[in-house]
């Protein structure tokens, strides 16, 4: 009894929730306002400058994590060019959020505890090697084609400048990686107060977006009205399927399912986008797949003949009526549709620019290969580009692609991960996507954080840094949960 209530609401910390909610809604609401951010942003540093020196290395990951994730990123997406939040102030022309990862990596290698890393074992060993083998390879292979000025990439005067910025997610992903693990299987005794952490973001995340919803504080994402609020939402349209992890308590999944309903329904609203209509897709999918592996049939029946009867109302009424008031909802909806209709004899020439890019940046990366197969094992690299040698690509804009890229007609910038991990890795980046989607398929069912996490890698992975440093958490936490699960079954 008493261990129980112990670990009553353990994913709980009203402390963490609140300061998540706080920090989420002055990033959304004063976002333009430099009195303010600033402010926010010098308390910021101080609290992780106090924490940093007090080796309270957890919460220092909790807090950078908040303070980061909850910040505004693409000024496509504020519809402003000057904005600011901590990752857009800056020290020495490098902004806060690499400054304080930075600061932690150096600190963790300096003082030994990144040896921790040589202590891994199973899967999270396995996905650490990796991650740090496709970046190496990828930024020296890069480094090697630049040099050789492979697709006139060298012929700019910008072009270091080019590959440092086509490394720098990459890099900036490895160094997460490298630190988020040292800490966390350093402490997985106390890997719970991460866990609250990621329970108050998207605690968080809900209270923002509703307040914005309600107050009307609304951005401009390429000319149409979206709530204000950090690219965080378009990985957590995933957060309606936590409720369905027995991780949680009842308070928990309360929360959770208000919060999840929350960000599900106003996101796809306001601020949907092709890959958050994919999630959605995929959500009954995900559903059955979580209850199928853990043997919950009664939950699965329960659960079926729900989705049925909710299903009616919101293909005959719900969705026709959203696609008809909201321009964004509908643009979006059409171009994934679209990309399924192959039965089509204009499938392809018809297709909207969004998925037809995608598609078209594939079929270019084969061609790249068949015309340089010697690429095709290690991939080109960072700054590796390709050539629309197919000529499918269409009429190109500075909002897919740099006016470097336009100029040169040679392409880095691709849209998917498969794609991304396919162009700078090659058949070994190949092979790290087929292991992970293995690991994700296979293992979804134990982790609640592990699906968020590897919603995370299949469609973010290099996206963007204020998703990233949530996704990867998330995965970490949910790979180590899936190690301490194995040695509980064996200690038992």
């Amino acid at each position: 009894m008493k261990s129980s209530l112990l670990n009553k609401n353990k994913n709980i910390s009203l402390e963490f929730i609140m300061i998540a909610i706080i920090v989420s809604i002055i990033n959304s609401f004063f976002y333009e306002s430099f009195a303010v951010m600033t402010v926010l942003t010098m308390i910021e540093v101080l609290v992780l400058l106090k924490l940093f020196f007090n080796n309270q290395d957890l919460k220092y990951l909790g807090y950078y994590m908040i303070f980061l994730s909850t910040s505004l990123e693409s000024a496509a997406f504020v519809g402003v060019d000057e904005f600011y939040g901590f990752k857009n102030f800056r020290i020495a022309g490098v902004n806060l959020g690499v400054v304080f990862l930075l600061l932690i990596f150096f600190k963790l290698l300096f003082n030994g505890s990144i040896n921790e890393l040589f202590r891994l074992k199973g899967t999270i060993k396995k996905f650490t090697i990796w991650i740090l083998t496709i970046t190496t390879i990828a930024f020296f292979v890069g480094l090697v084609h630049l040099l050789f000025n492979d697709n006139n990439v060298a012929t700019n005067i910008n072009s270091f400048n080019m590959f440092i910025e086509a490394s720098y997610i990459f890099i900036l992903v490895l160094l997460e990686v490298l630190v988020i693990v040292t800490i966390i299987h350093s402490n997985t005794k106390e890997i719970y107060i991460i866990k609250q952490f990621l329970f108050a973001l998207v605690i968080a995340i809900a209270v923002t977006m509703l307040s914005s919803y309600i107050f009307g504080n609304y951005g401009n994402r390429g000319g149409i009205e979206s709530l204000q609020i950090s690219n965080l939402v378009m990985l957590l349209i995933c957060s309606i399927l936590l409720p369905l992890y027995q991780e949680f308590n009842k308070l928990e999944k309360i929360l959770l399912t208000f919060s999840g309903i929350v960000i599900f329904l106003l996101a796809l609203i306001f601020n949907t986008n092709g890959k958050m209509i994919i999630v959605a897709v995929l959500v009954p999918f995900i559903i059955l797949g979580i209850l199928l592996r853990s043997g919950r049939y009664k939950t699965l029946i329960i659960t079926t003949l729900g989705s049925i009867i909710l299903a009616i109302p919101i293909f005959t009424i719900l969705l026709p009526y959203v696609v008809s008031v909201n321009l964004l909802f509908a643009i979006k909806f059409e171009q994934v549709t679209s990309a399924f209709l192959f039965w089509k004899d204009d499938w392809f020439s018809t297709m909207p620019a969004s998925p037809k890019t995608r598609i078209s940046q594939f079929l270019n990366i084969v061609a790249e290969y068949f015309n340089k197969p010697w690429s095709l094992l290690t991939g080109k690299g960072y700054l590796g580009t390709i050539r629309d040698n197919l000529n499918i690509f269409g009429p190109l804009t500075e909002f897919e692609y740099s006016k470097w890229e336009l100029d040169n007609k040679s392409y880095f910038r691709l849209h998917e991960t498969f794609n991304t991990l396919l162009l700078t890795n090659g058949l070994i980046g190949l092979l790290f996507f087929l292991w992970m989607i293995k690991v994700i398929l296979t293992k979804i069912h134990l982790s609640p954080w592990l699906m968020v996490g590897g919603l995370w890698f299949i469609l973010f992975y290099a996206y963007s840094v204020t998703i990233s440093i949530f996704g990867v958490v998330c995965l970490i936490v949910g790979l180590i949960d899936i190690e301490v699960q194995k040695k509980t079954k064996k200690i038992k």
